[in-house]
């Protein structure tokens, strides 16, 4: 058997218990939403894009015929219900008068090969909208707390962005900078850590990722090593993650979801069956160019003209993220280095991160 770097195995069981714990199919995504909000005179309009499964849920009339597929016949058929579920969910009002909400129509979009239902509906006022609230409360207290919704707030030729969860689901003009209907621009600054957070909860809560780098780590190697393998796996996915959030280049999440899985799987053999890892850093490297695919999805058809920013904070934020659990790991890791009991565990270490990571390929594969 090979020698392998001595660490505490005990890290790896709380990675994998963490990741077993979410379904497979979650173990990198969480559900998103997209709101753009125009304000103009008396009048809110709302278009709402939510996951369709995810509606699915609390509307069971959307997968009438039963076959776990979401049809443009079945929205148009459960219109009444989704307004239901909308208003339940959604509410506006202004110097205290409760909007009257109109639904303008119902239908499935495809963003980003993404399917999306969307709702068009208004908000209306019997005066100018002057000190207006809105109360955006899907998803957090039953299906998934973690949900987010990219939303602009649109008035006249001036907008701004921010992002709706669970800590801060009602906007209000005190939110947006504006003391009247007109929408002031943000500080730069607000947005750029909102997308860094983003990041950084993006990559603690992608457990398929974070095998990943465990599954590097257990492979072992010098500082050096260490430093060219992260840097690889850095520009790798730096450079998809751009290139799919601008769209230049875009590829299915059915087929980068098995592919994420694939890179544990083959990390974690190598760890096992393969003496010299020298090129690594280059496997890394191209690994890195799937997995940026992967971080790009939650950004896709979202970035508008702060894109630049927008893409950089998040990727600082998957960067800070990374670098947090291996500022955690790796002196460990170190330190402990001279434990030779250690040498098993982390062939043993290897194996069970392999067997996760197959365990998500198939169900990956057999779920397209």
């Amino acid at each position: 058997m090979k020698h392998f770097p001595k660490w505490p195995i005990v890290l790896v069981f709380i990675l994998l218990g963490c990741s077993i714990w979410q379904s497979p199919t979650s173990a990198h995504f969480q559900t998103f939403g997209y709101s753009d909000i125009t304000i103009q005179n008396t009048t809110i309009r709302y278009s709402l894009e939510l996951d369709p499964y995810e509606v699915m849920i609390s509307v069971p009339e959307l997968d009438s015929n039963q076959n776990s597929y979401v049809e443009d016949e079945e929205v148009a058929a459960a219109t009444d219900s989704l307004f239901a579920f909308v208003q339940s969910n959604l509410s506006a009002t202004n110097d205290g008068e409760t909007g009257t909400a109109i639904l303008k129509g119902t239908s499935i979009q495809v963003k980003d090969k993404f399917p999306l239902l969307r709702f068009d509906f208004e908000f209306q006022f019997t005066k100018p909208i002057d000190q207006f609230e809105l109360n955006y409360r899907f998803f957090f207290d039953k299906t998934d707390p973690q949900h987010q919704n990219f939303a602009t707030v649109r008035a006249g030729d001036r907008s701004i962005e921010t992002v709706i969860q669970q800590s801060h689901h009602v906007l209000t003009q005190a939110d947006i900078g504006q003391k009247s209907v007109t929408v002031q621009v943000p500080n730069w600054l607000h947005d750029a850590a909102a997308y860094v957070g983003i990041g950084m909860k993006h990559i603690w809560s992608g457990f398929d990722h974070m095998l990943f780098l465990a599954a590097l780590i257990i492979g072992g190697g010098s500082k050096r090593d260490y430093l060219k393998m992260l840097t690889a796996f850095t520009l790798g996915h730096s450079v998809t993650l751009a290139l799919s959030v601008l769209e230049i280049v875009t590829i299915s999440p059915k087929i980068i979801e098995p592919l994420i899985a694939l890179s544990i799987v083959y990390t974690a053999a190598e760890n096992m069956f393969r003496k010299n890892l020298q090129y690594r850093w280059l496997v890394t490297l191209l690994f890195g160019l799937v997995h940026g695919f992967g971080f790009s999805y939650i950004l896709q058809g979202k970035l508008t003209g702060n894109y630049a920013l927008s893409l950089f904070s998040f990727n600082l934020g998957v960067e800070i993220g990374q670098l947090a659990v291996l500022a955690v790991l790796l002196p460990v890791v170190w330190v402990l280095a001279r434990k030779k009991w250690l040498a098993r565990a982390a062939y043993g270490a290897s194996a069970i991160v392999g067997a996760a990571g197959l365990y998500w390929l198939v169900e990956r594969v057999v779920s397209i």
